[in-house]
């Protein structure tokens, strides 16, 4: 089975997110494992989480049914217009063409979606008006960062650790959910602790947060990144407040493939000081571990 490149494996997971609105996963006339069945293609809809499951569809299309893959689309295309009509939020004219200007990184052009009556049909948005896109970035009102670094902040007062480790989880679920990236709180798996989940860019992150005296360590890191390579789209993002002891990234440098990142709570306060957004952080880390295979490399080293 030949594997995607990395432009195709890029415009899979940006396909993913915007025509993540366009079916639901469960719980409708028409859903997404419903489309996929159409082409025999249920097998490759995992389940869980949406995004990551139309992710996980998408790319193996196309590394094992690229014939298959335009059929899809613009079937998915064809009922989502349906279900958002009946949700009062009708496909727009831009994200058409938005669908449009992906697929073709993939060498793709499909007629039915570059028809002009077809397009000429669909309502438009104000430019000015019209929110911002899966590929703008997203903005966190000021007002609500302030609230979550007096949050943050008091945590250092907390003595009693128990309180102050519950503090910093329900901590950091709202701060990766007013950054929009919906979070799932502590849950266990197979009798593993793992703090919460967000989803960014196409990938499901695994989160386990430290709040100790002592700096993480290898071994720790090491624990997170195999519970990160379970599926092909999950990573790792440990935070650790005190840092990271100076053996823990060349240590991860060794063997399996690099999915984890690491923050500080220096990186933290960065962020909380609006030094840097989240995001941008994210996209920092994540090129930095690709580059170099380091999991940790504090915010204040980095470049945007």
């Amino acid at each position: 089975m030949p594997r995607l490149s990395m432009v195709e494996a890029q415009a899979a997971a940006e396909l993913a997110q915007l025509l993540y609105d366009f079916l639901p996963g469960t719980f409708s006339s028409v859903t997404w494992p419903d489309v996929a069945a159409r082409f025999c293609l249920e097998r490759y809809w995992p389940g869980g989480s949406k995004l990551p499951a139309i992710t996980h569809l998408l790319r193996n299309t196309l590394e094992s049914h690229r014939n298959r893959f335009c059929d899809l689309i613009v079937v998915v295309v064809q009922e989502g217009m349906a279900y958002r009509l009946k949700k009062h939020n009708p496909v727009k004219r831009e994200e058409i063409d938005e669908i449009n200007r992906i697929v073709l990184k993939l060498q793709f052009k499909i007629p039915e979606l570059h028809d002009p009556v077809f397009l000429g049909g669909l309502p438009s948005t104000d430019a000015g008006a019209r929110q911002a896109s899966s590929r703008a970035v997203f903005s966190v009102p000021e007002s609500e960062i302030e609230k979550l670094k007096k949050r943050f902040l008091a945590l250092f007062s907390e003595p009693d650790s128990q309180k102050r480790g519950f503090a910093f989880e329900g901590f950091l679920n709202d701060f990766f959910l007013v950054h929009g990236l919906d979070p799932h709180g502590s849950f266990k798996v197979a009798g593993e602790q793992i703090d919460g989940t967000f989803e960014w860019n196409g990938s499901t992150f695994l989160v386990e947060a430290r709040w100790r005296k002592k700096e993480a360590n290898a071994a720790d890191l090491l624990v997170l990144r195999g519970k990160a390579e379970k599926s092909e789209w999950t990573r790792g993002l440990f935070i650790s407040i005190n840092g990271f002891s100076d053996l823990a990234s060349p240590t991860l440098q060794i063997g399996r493939k690099a999915n984890l990142i690491a923050m500080s709570g220096q990186d933290l306060i960065l962020i909380l000081e609006r030094h840097w957004t989240l995001h941008d952080a994210l996209r920092a880390k994540l090129r930095h571990t690709g580059e170099t295979a380091e999991a940790f490399k504090p915010l204040a080293e980095l470049t945007k």
